[in-house]
């Protein structure tokens, strides 16, 4: 490393002379004939070590070491002063006060001014070099500060994606020690992670299929491989449905290094399973009865021709009423088609007189269940909503309907419109069997039936699930509320 040396003295000679003695490769000399060229020279450079002779015309060495001293860059540079006079008078004693480094007395012996200027050259090299390794162990500090908060962060992340996973993770080692559980899979399994970590699978997992499976995985190093449990739920007589998937992890060098083990409860995904199997079951058999029935009814009109006639208006009733069943059934399949693709409805609005709408309807509930009586109850001013009229129809008969068909012989079937606050809500009320508030929560739902045994009432279990997604088509609500044994009160509201 080369350094600079700052060589002052008014007199070319001397500089001359100061130059041919420290002649150096490792040395870049600046001759400077005056302080004030010296201070320039200051400005632009650093160096190792400063030759100042005290005494020059104009600015003379004492007051060029001054401003030197008085300067942050050049505080602390050594200066070695020059000088004839003796060691005692005023000036010397000044260069002292100045921070002199040290002396060389002219006429001045070339030997030791190299051993002193040595000296120098070689404390800035070593300086020079701790401040490059000061600089390059602090960018080191900074680099590992930088990479230890980012991984703070990406642990964090990680830390955060974890537990915000809605379905449980088990992370196993390669010795079935368990190193890793969010909570969803504390919830699931019943344990606390602080409590089984780093404890084996056999310790810390009770549920025997999970635990065996897990242990099975690691052994025959396949990935993806699925299996289902089953875990104690809230009703005895109905456990939880959980489905597992476990992978091998490998470490940098492919060796497996553990088991990654995903849980996610599949219980309701079974039940809509199930209810869709019963489903298939109903539809087709709602559809093959008024099938079977308007085939053999419509062959006794086809064979017989002494027929009278009001045996053949009798066989043509039944035979349109089994077909407006037939259409009702596969209307409602064709509008859940509609709702799971995602196309919902058309609604075709018009301005309607609710009302006149709700009137049009109840004669033929009373024609054909006349076993039940029914009462309606509306404003008597008239309301006209914007609604779909065929749409809004297909709600209101389905209510009726089901109304009809869970109430027991001679119950009331009572029909309410009002108008609230800025809704128009209608309302269909029975005194039939009642539902439990679980009955409630589910008879939204798509192929739900109440009673869904061999001896249930008809139906395909969408009627309600089609209404719901009119009614909210039109802006409105449906709800309902129940009492086992004492009827239901179904009721929904459009906008005015």
């Amino acid at each position: 490393m080369k350094v600079n040396i700052l060589l002052v003295d008014d007199k070319p000679e001397n500089l001359t002379a100061l130059e041919a003695s420290l002649e150096n490769p490792e040395y870049s000399l600046f001759k400077a004939q005056s302080g004030e060229e010296a201070l320039k020279y200051l400005m632009d450079e650093y160096f190792a070590v400063i030759l100042l002779d005290i005494r020059m015309p104009g600015m003379d060495g004492l007051q060029t070491a001054e401003i030197i001293r008085q300067r942050e860059k050049t505080r602390d540079t050594p200066i070695i002063f020059i000088t004839a006079e003796h060691t005692e008078t005023p000036n010397i004693k000044r260069a002292y006060e100045l921070n002199a480094s040290d002396f060389i007395f002219k006429p001045f012996d070339r030997f030791i001014l190299q051993t002193k200027v040595a000296v120098f050259a070689e404390l800035f090299r070593k300086t020079a070099i701790l401040k490059e390794q000061g600089r390059l162990l602090k960018e080191r500090s900074d680099e590992l500060d930088r990479a230890l908060a980012d991984a703070e962060k990406t642990r964090d992340r990680i830390d955060g994606i974890i537990k915000s996973v809605a379905d449980g993770l088990i992370v196993t080692d390669a010795y079935n020690r368990v190193i890793l559980m969010n909570r969803a899979a504390e919830d699931l399994l019943g344990v606390r992670f602080s409590d089984v970590i780093d404890r084996p699978i056999d310790f810390a997992i009770r549920e025997e299929t999970l635990r065996e499976k897990v242990k099975q995985t690691l052994e025959r190093k396949t990935t993806g491989y699925l299996f289902d449990f089953e875990l104690p739920g809230d009703d005895p007589k109905h456990p939880k449905i959980m489905r597992a998937r476990t992978s091998v992890i490998h470490d940098r060098e492919g060796k497996d290094s553990g088991i990654v083990t995903t849980i996610h409860d599949v219980t309701h995904e079974r039940e809509v399973d199930r209810m869709k199997t019963e489903f298939i079951s109903t539809a087709a058999h709602e559809l093959r009865t008024p099938l079977t029935s308007i085939q053999g009814f419509s062959e006794i009109l086809l064979m017989r021709e002494n027929l009278k006639p009001e045996e053949k208006k009798k066989f043509l009733t039944y035979i349109n009423q089994q077909s407006v069943g037939l259409a009702a059934i596969i209307n409602d399949l064709l509008d859940i088609s509609r709702i799971e693709s995602g196309r919902g409805f058309a609604l075709n609005k018009q301005p309607c007189n609710v009302g006149e709408a709700i009137q049009e309807i109840i004669p033929y509930f009373q024609e054909h269940y006349t076993n039940h009586p029914f009462e309606v109850a509306l404003p008597e001013k008239p309301v006209h909503l914007n609604v779909d009229k065929e749409k809004m129809g297909q709600v209101l008969k389905n209510l009726l309907s089901n109304a009809a068909k869970y109430s027991p012989e001679g119950g009331l079937i009572r029909v309410g419109g009002e108008i609230f606050e800025d809704h128009y809500r209608i309302s269909v009320q029975d005194r039939g069997m009642g539902m439990t508030p679980e009955q409630v929560d589910k008879m939204f739902d798509k192929f739900y039936r109440v009673d869904a045994s061999n001896t249930a009432i008809e139906g395909t279990g969408l009627g309600m699930t089609v209404v719901k997604h009119i009614v909210e088509a039109h802006g409105g609500k449906v709800w309902a509320e129940s009492e086992l044994g004492k009827g239901t009160v179904v009721t929904f509201t459009i906008p005015v």
